[in-house]
């Protein structure tokens, strides 16, 4: 119960001053809350980035896409790299990838913040679309901020008659134990 509160205060909460609202509809909407950090290091192997502790679940029923709706995930964490190493980034649902970006990225960064920030959008039975960005903010070894755009051009059409798990995952192009990524926060809810 202390964590659901938490949560609700942590979702609502956009200054000082928090806003009066339903809390039971806040929580039917969220539909995944990461409750513990979660890091993955030292591997070139496409790995899930979604906390293995949290509340609600990833996994979507049968007919969640039957008719039109929006989810959004978002996500905050850091990441550290050796040098010359290319990182993947993907949103799935089962096997197919929504958005996928595939980038260089700075060399020798330690513990540098990055948040991500998507959307799909599901317009009729089952086709659906995402759009979203991820932001690696300037600190040491990197003085301008990164962006990369997560965007699906065309529609997908996926079988809405089955479960659908969501993920994000990352991809390192090489195994270092100088490269990490770690997720501090990672919400998945219905707008």
């Amino acid at each position: 119960m202390v964590k659901k509160l938490f949560l609700i205060f942590f979702l609502i909460c956009t200054s000082a001053i928090c806003q009066i609202i339903d809390f039971d509809a806040v929580i039917d909407k969220l539909l995944f809350y990461g409750t513990a950090s979660k890091t993955t290091t030292n591997t070139a192997a496409e790995v899930s980035q979604l906390p293995s502790s949290y509340i609600g679940t990833n996994i979507l029923p049968p007919y969640f896409f039957k008719e039109p709706k929006i989810i959004r995930i978002r996500a905050y964490g850091y990441l550290s790299t050796s040098s010359g190493q290319t990182v993947t980034l993907k949103i799935k649902m089962n096997s197919t990838i929504l958005s996928e970006s595939s980038s260089a990225i700075a060399n020798g960064l330690t513990d540098q913040y990055f948040e991500i920030d998507y959307y799909i959008v599901c317009y009729s039975s089952g086709v659906i679309r995402g759009i979203g960005r991820t932001i690696l903010h300037t600190g040491t070894g990197l003085s301008t901020p990164a962006m990369r755009d997560l965007i699906t051009t065309a529609n997908t059409t996926i079988d809405y008659t089955i479960p659908q798990t969501l993920d994000l995952t990352y991809q390192w192009s090489s195994a270092s134990t100088s490269n990490s990524v770690t997720i501090i926060a990672c919400a998945i809810e219905l707008l």
